[in-house]
């Protein structure tokens, strides 16, 4: 539950008058309809002891791994060889799977191989001798 920071600095304030009695704090409450629990005037105490500052830290997070320098190596290696696996890319990068799809997802690139669906091989050419001799024989 979010409180403004005037909500905050009340509590802290109602903290300190009661020698930082939790119960009693979450008890006097002035607020009804947002009642503010023992763990919550608990976590409101740490964190003004640590930081004395009474809003929370934005968490920072980790600067992510699909830059500009690993698109540009990432969408190098799709246009250079477009039959080249995702995993052929992690593998020569050395980024994970799930950025490299999402590098080229952003970049309109869609993996694929080619697949021949027709493909002859040796035993096709009997089949297609016999066949061609049918067709001159209706003639």
């Amino acid at each position: 539950m979010k409180f403004s920071q005037e909500e905050l600095v009340h509590m802290v304030y109602l903290l300190v008058e009661i020698d930082r009695n939790y119960l009693l704090a979450s008890q006097k409450h002035p607020h009804v309809e947002r009642k503010a629990d023992v763990r919550c005037f608990q976590k409101l105490n740490e964190r003004f002891e640590r930081t004395e500052k009474v809003e929370c830290k934005k968490q920072e997070r980790p600067k992510t791994i699909t830059n500009e320098e690993n698109e540009f190596l990432v969408v190098g290696s799709a246009v250079e060889d477009p039959n080249v696996s995702m995993r052929t890319i992690t593998r020569g990068i050395g980024i994970p799977l799930t950025s490299v799809w999402r590098i080229l997802n952003r970049n309109k690139f869609h993996p694929f191989h080619y697949q021949l669906v027709q493909e002859l091989d040796q035993r096709d050419f009997n089949q297609r001798f016999t066949f061609c001799r049918w067709c001159l024989e209706k003639e």
